[in-house]
């Protein structure tokens, strides 16, 4: 009997496999503004799980992604601040690198290999751009607004330019803290929603702070 049951163990491991493929990925942020370009850059950890198999549930089957970081903060002006969210992070890879394009046909596991290996930098084309945020007041969650990145002279001032973003594969330590030195409250607001509420609701005031979290802004918070 125990035979049997560990053969039968053994045939449902082998039916169902789960393959992970992780790298660190660096998002570089560049600003023109009136006193000269400002730089900024986060590295941030995506891990993809691609489950399949005779024994696993149908809604289990797919691929899945997770991702490890903070969101990239540049001080545009003197304690104005804008924020490169996490929000889609995981997939720029797919949507940046025109050389490794991910289709049905090449299939998941070759493409994740080939991103692995690669190491050359490349822009990130501005339909791919992250949400971007800023705090009209930085010690106020609710005072949280959108900026479009093609205006950013609406949000921060005449003569400031997005000059570009860029994307690359690294060997490098994920980016910690700077964003916590910066919005200080983050850890009191986990694990609500930026305006208190415990979920998102189509019915609150402010939707744009009922739909950001502190875990918009880093994964470390909930550590």
């Amino acid at each position: 009997m125990i035979k049997r049951s560990l053969l039968i163990l053994g045939l449902l491991t082998l039916t169902a496999c789960s393959d992970v493929y992780s790298w660190r990925q660096k998002l570089t942020f560049t600003v023109l503004t009136p006193d000269g370009p400002v730089v900024a850059m986060s590295v941030a950890e995506v891990t993809f799980r691609d489950t399949d198999g005779f024994w696993v549930f149908p809604e289990a089957r797919g691929i899945r992604s997770r991702i490890s970081g903070e969101a990239v903060v540049l001080e545009v002006a003197p304690d104005r601040y804008l924020f490169v969210m996490l929000d889609g992070v995981e997939k720029l890879a797919r949507k940046t690198f025109k050389q490794f394009p991910y289709t049905y046909d090449l299939g998941f596991k070759q493409w994740a290999r080939s991103v692995k290996r690669y190491r050359g930098e490349d822009v990130v084309p501005p339909d791919a751009y992250p949400q971007m945020v800023t705090f009209d007041d930085i010690n106020d969650p609710m005072s949280v607004r959108l900026v479009d990145p093609a205006n950013l002279s609406e949000v921060f001032g005449v003569g400031d330019v997005l000059e570009g973003m860029t994307f690359q594969i690294v060997e490098e330590p994920i980016t910690q803290d700077k964003v916590e030195s910066v919005l200080v409250w983050l850890y009191q607001v986990w694990p609500y929603k930026l305006d208190g509420r415990k979920i998102e609701t189509i019915n609150a005031e402010n939707r744009l702070a009922n739909s950001l979290s502190a875990n918009s802004f880093s994964t470390e918070i909930s550590n």
